[in-house]
């Protein structure tokens, strides 16, 4: 399921976007994690409190997420699985 920024009234940082895609899917923001690569993204899980996890793609965005305050981070795709089974 894609609901892009053109798709919806108030795009993220606004909640209302990531909010309208975990009820389409049926899902509670406790039972959902946001990975993404951004302030925003970040932003928008913490007001939606959504469990994010930091995708750490250059070193000035993973410093900029980790002092933003991410839940968890990671560097590689496959680390995923093993942060989602510890949760």
């Amino acid at each position: 399921y894609m609901l892009a920024r053109d798709m919806v009234e108030n795009p993220k940082p606004d909640p209302r976007h990531l909010i309208e895609v975990l009820e389409t899917l049926s899902l509670e923001p406790d039972d959902s994690v946001y990975i993404g690569d951004t302030t925003t993204d970040l932003r928008t899980a913490k007001s939606a409190k959504v469990t994010f996890i930091g995708y750490l793609r250059s070193p000035r965005w993973a410093e900029r997420l980790k002092e933003a305050g991410c839940d968890a981070e990671i560097t590689d795709l496959s680390e995923l699985k093993k942060l989602l089974i510890k949760r």
